[in-house]
C-alpha cells in the first residue's frame, strides 16, 4: 500500500476536529441543522488553515445519507467517495488552471443538470482569485440564482482579489492562523498515533516555522520523522530545517551586553560556517529581540513561546537593557531584514550590524538630561532647589545622591539678583523710540501666532506715533504686504499690546521709492533682521548684541 502523508492521512473528517477555526465551523452546523444553506459561500485566508478540508466537510454535511446533518457519518458512500475525492457530485475545480471564460461557460451549462446520486451538487473552486474578469462576470448570474440544489464554495488567500460584485454574492468566512499552542497539541496527536519519541522543544521549533499553518506543520513533522526515524530532538530539527540554535541568540546578546566586538564576529562565523542561512540568522535575530523586549514589559512574558528555562535567560538578559536600547536595536536589525535580500554582501551586512549592536551607547532621556544639567546649575550657583519627574535617574554625581519624589512639577528657585534684572513687558512706556527698539519682539511674537503675517510684517518700519496710532511705512513695492498686515492687524496690536503699557492701533503708509523710509535699526540691528543663521545663535546662546 502506497504511503500516505500525514497532512492526508490524519485530516479531519468533521467539523469537531477542525482546529482554531471555531467561529466558522459554529455557523455552519447551526446553519445546517436549521436548513438555512446558503447557495455560495467564500472561504478566505491563508495557505494550510482548513479551507479545503472545511469545504469537503460541508459537501459531506449536505449529501451524507443521514443529512443534511451537522455531524456526517463517513461511512456512507457518500461521504467516503468525498473523502477520497471521487464524487461526481462535488467538483474541485483549480482556479489557477481553470481561469477563462471558456471554462466558466461550461460551468453554467453543467449547473443545469441534477446531481446524479446525491442530494446537492457542490462546486469547490479554490484560488478563485485567478479568474480573469471576464470569467467572473460570466459567473454572476449563475452565482446569484444557481438552480435548486446546486451549492458554490469558493477559497482564496487573496480575497482583495475578487470583484466586489462576486462577494456580494457569498457568504464570507474569514479563517485565522492556528496559534502555536494548536499546532503543537496536533502534532503531538500525530506523533503518538504514528509511534514517533518527539520532545516538546521540537514540536515548538516545528510550530513557530510553520508560522501558522497546519498543513507547513504537517509536512515539515513528516519530513522530520523521515529524517529522525522514531526518536526526535531538537538538534535533529534544527539540522533539518536549517533553523540556528536558541542559544546562538543568547550568547550574542551576551557579546552586545559586554560590548564584545571580538565574540559577537567569531559567533557569526561559526554559525555560517555550519551552513546556516543568513535571513534565517536576521529573522531568528529579530525574534530574539522581540522576546527580550517582551520580558522587560509587566505580564510579556506570557506571549514568550519558550521553555521555562529559556524564559528564565530572556528575564536575565531583559535586566540589561531598557525598552528604549531594545526598540532600537530592533530598528536596526529590521532594517537589515528588509534590505537583506537584496544585498551583494548580506553576511557583511549581518556583521556590519552586530557591530553597531555591541557599539550602540545607552538610551538617555531628555528629562533625565535636564535633570542632571539643573543638578549641575544648582552646585555652581549655591541654590537649594527640588526637581522631579514620572521616571527617575541616577544622579549625576555618586557622592551626592538626592532622593526624587515621582509624579511632582519641576521647581526651580532663581536667585534674587535675577529676579530683580527680570523686566516686565508692562512696565515699558509707549513711545517711538520704545517701540523701535522693541519691534523685532513684535515682529517675532506675531510670527508664532502666524508665521505668514509675521514674514510680511517684518518689510514694516516704525515711522510715526500720534497718540495711540502707529503708522507702519512700506515701500510702493511691498503693497501686498500692506495690505494683508492692515487687514490681520488685530494680531500686531494684540502682540504690541502685550509689550506696552497703552493699546495700540495700526495703520499702513506706503511711501515712494525716491522717498527713503525712516529707518530705526542700527547696521547691526538690520544684519540681525536679515540674516537667520545670527538669529539662531543669539537665540541659542543667549546673547546680545553690543557693537
Amino acid at each position: 500500500m502506497p504511503y500516505v502523508v500525514l497532512s492526508r492521512k490524519w485530516r479531519p473528517l468533521s467539523f469537531d476536529d477542525i482546529v482554531a477555526q471555531e467561529h466558522v465551523t459554529a455557523t455552519l452546523k447551526n446553519a445546517i441543522a436549521s436548513s438555512r444553506i446558503a447557495h455560495a459561500y467564500l472561504f478566505s485566508g491563508p495557505r494550510g488553515v482548513g479551507k479545503t478540508t472545511i469545504a469537503r466537510i460541508l459537501a459531506k454535511a449536505l449529501n451524507c445519507v443521514e443529512g443534511p446533518t451537522p455531524n456526517p457519518c463517513n461511512k456512507c458512500t457518500a461521504c467516503k467517495e468525498i473523502t477520497r475525492g471521487v464524487s461526481l457530485d462535488v467538483l474541485e475545480i483549480d482556479g489557477a488552471s481553470n481561469r477563462g471564460i471558456d471554462e466558466v461557460r461550461d460551468l453554467r451549462e453543467n449547473v443545469r443538470y441534477a446531481p446524479s446520486q446525491s442530494r446537492y451538487k457542490i462546486y469547490y473552486i479554490d484560488e478563485v482569485h485567478m479568474l480573469t474578469t471576464p470569467a467572473f462576470n460570466a459567473l454572476l448570474k449563475t452565482l446569484e440564482e444557481p438552480p435548486a440544489r446546486v451549492v458554490f464554495i469558493f477559497a482564496t488567500t487573496q480575497p482583495q482579489n475578487i470583484p466586489l460584485t462576486v462577494l456580494s454574492r457569498c457568504q464570507r468566512f474569514d479563517f485565522k492562523r492556528i496559534p502555536i499552542a494548536e499546532i503543537i497539541k496536533r502534532l503531538q496527536f500525530m506523533a503518538s498515533q504514528e509511534a514517533v519519541e518527539i520532545d516538546n522543544d521540537s514540536l515548538l521549533l516545528i510550530a513557530k516555522k510553520a508560522d501558522g499553518a497546519m498543513r507547513d506543520a504537517e509536512s515539515l513533522l513528516d519530513q522530520v520523522i523521515a529524517f529522525g526515524d522514531s526518536k526526535i530532538s531538537s538538534h535533529t530539527v534544527e539540522n533539518l530545517l536549517g533553523l540556528v540554535e536558541r542559544q546562538f541568540f543568547f550568547d550574542l546578546i551576551d557579546a552586545v551586553t559586554q560590548k564584545d566586538s571580538r565574540r559577537g564576529l567569531d559567533l557569526v562565523e561559526k554559525v555560517i560556517e555550519d551552513g546556516r542561512d543568513v535571513g534565517e540568522i536576521v529573522r531568528g535575530l529579530l525574534e530574539h529581540l522581540r522576546d527580550l523586549l517582551f520580558a522587560k514589559i509587566s505580564g510579556g512574558m506570557k506571549s514568550i513561546e519558550a521553555s521555562e528555562g529559556d524564559k528564565l535567560t530572556y528575564q536575565t538578559q531583559a535586566e540589561n537593557f531598557s525598552e528604549e536600547d531594545l526598540l532600537r536595536m530592533i530598528k536596526i536589525v529590521s532594517d537589515l531584514e528588509a534590505s537583506i535580500n537584496r544585498a551583494f554582501h548580506p553576511r557583511l551586512k549581518l556583521e556590519i550590524a552586530v557591530i553597531r549592536l555591541i557599539k550602540l551607547d545607552s538610551t538617555v532621556l531628555l528629562n533625565e538630561l535636564l535633570e542632571r544639567f539643573s543638578r549641575l546649575e544648582g552646585r555652581f550657583r549655591g541654590e537649594t532647589f527640588q526637581i522631579s519627574e514620572e521616571r527617575a535617574s541616577l544622579p549625576l554625581f555618586e557622592d551626592r545622591p538626592e532622593q526624587i519624589e515621582p509624579q511632582k512639577k519641576v521647581t526651580v528657585e532663581l536667585p534674587k539678583q535675577v529676579q530683580e534684572a527680570t523686566v516686565k513687558p508692562a512696565d515699558l512706556e509707549v513711545n517711538l523710540e520704545n517701540v523701535r527698539q522693541h519691534w523685532p519682539q513684535i515682529v517675532d511674537a506675531v510670527k508664532r501666532e502666524k508665521m505668514s503675517l509675521g514674514a510680511l510684517l517684518s518689510h514694516a518700519v516704525p515711522a510715526e506715533l500720534s497718540g495711540n496710532i502707529l503708522q507702519l511705512s512700506f515701500k510702493k513695492e511691498e503693497n501686498f504686504s500692506a495690505k494683508k498686515v492692515e487687514k490681520n492687524a488685530h494680531i500686531v496690536e494684540k502682540a504690541a499690546e502685550e509689550m506696552f503699557t497703552t493699546p495700540l492701533k495700526i495703520r499702513c503708509v506706503i511711501v515712494n521709492s525716491e522717498e527713503k523710509p525712516v529707518s530705526t535699526k542700527a547696521p547691526l540691528e538690520e544684519l540681525y533682521q536679515k540674516e537667520p543663521l545670527l538669529r539662531s545663535v543669539v537665540e541659542i546662546f543667549d546673547g546680545e548684541i553690543i557693537g
